[in-house]
């Protein structure tokens, strides 16, 4: 056989043994193009991972800044109209002391009205905090509120109180020149409230004597019904001087007494309520929600 022969019998032979060695070199180059193409595909969600991760913590921290930007308004806002209600209240106060003078600047019921329009103020302040929290913030925010309301009531009435006490000295006054010594309504109104005061002192020892004072307790309404430009709600804040606690000599001194215990409290509270806000901004408390009212 020649060597034409021999190479037309041969190529074939070592055709076919090429095959299995370029299918197995063609399968290494499509697995490691595929793990070539898996690590370039873990690498793109790793960075897609970080950049969204980075994005969302952004985010995050934009909206915190933006709600500690509007609890820090929120509070501020508090603050402010509780300084404008304590001097509201501390003016009134001042005033209530000088209506037996008639040197007073406002009447009982501008008390009343200006007393009113501070504590609204700081209600509407405080609902915007209940609404941003945190739960802490608000609970302390809602007691200084709440001691503001009870020094609110306190003045007013207490200026009504002594509003109605000026009204009933000058009634008496002026009856005293035309009465002869004869009993008025004035003065038989101011001997009731000092007989009912009295009275009701010995009532709380002595809780038989009930029907006595229920009898007294009316016949000093009737008084100061008859007694002429004295409202309503000059004679129910008259009745404070009857229920003085035993020990308490005036009136005068025990008002001033719970006047001053309102404000002492009030600005406890409001102590409490900025250390509850500075703390609250200083960490960047979001947890909790507001307390029921």
């Amino acid at each position: 056989m020649d060597l034409e022969g021999i190479g037309a019998i041969v190529a074939p032979v070592v055709a076919l043994i090429a095959i299995p060695a370029t299918i197995v070199a063609v399968r290494w180059q499509v697995k490691a193009a595929l793990e070539s193409a898996a690590a370039t595909h873990a690498a793109g969600l790793a960075q897609a991972e970080a950049t969204y991760s980075a994005a969302l913590s952004a985010v995050r921290a934009e909206q915190e800044q933006w709600r500690r930007s509007l609890r820090r308004d929120a509070y501020a806002t508090l603050l402010t109209a509780l300084h404008r209600a304590a001097h509201t209240a501390d003016d009134q106060a001042t005033d209530v002391g000088r209506y037996r003078t008639h040197g007073a600047h406002h009447s009982a019921d501008e008390c009343a009205h200006a007393m009113n329009r501070a504590a609204s103020e700081t209600r509407e302040a405080l609902a915007v905090i209940e609404l941003e929290g945190p739960e802490e913030v608000a609970a302390a925010a809602l007691a200084c509120v709440k001691e503001f309301s009870n020094w609110q009531h306190l003045v007013a009435r207490s200026a009504m109180h002594e509003e109605g006490m000026r009204l009933l000295e000058d009634l008496r006054a002026s009856e005293s020149s035309a009465s002869a010594g004869e009993p008025t309504p004035a003065t038989d109104a101011l001997a009731a409230l000092a007989s009912c005061g009295a009275l009701y002192r010995e009532f709380r020892a002595d809780t038989s004597r009930g029907a006595e004072w229920q009898s007294a307790m009316e016949t000093m309404m009737d008084a100061l019904a008859q007694c002429a430009g004295l409202r309503t709600d000059h004679r129910l804040a008259l009745l404070g001087q009857v229920y003085l606690p035993r020990g308490v000599a005036s009136y005068g001194a025990h008002v001033l007494t719970l006047l001053s215990d309102a404000r002492m409290a009030f600005s406890r509270s409001r102590k409490e309520f900025l250390a509850a806000a500075h703390h609250a901004l200083d960490t960047g408390t979001t947890s909790g929600g507001p307390p029921p009212l």
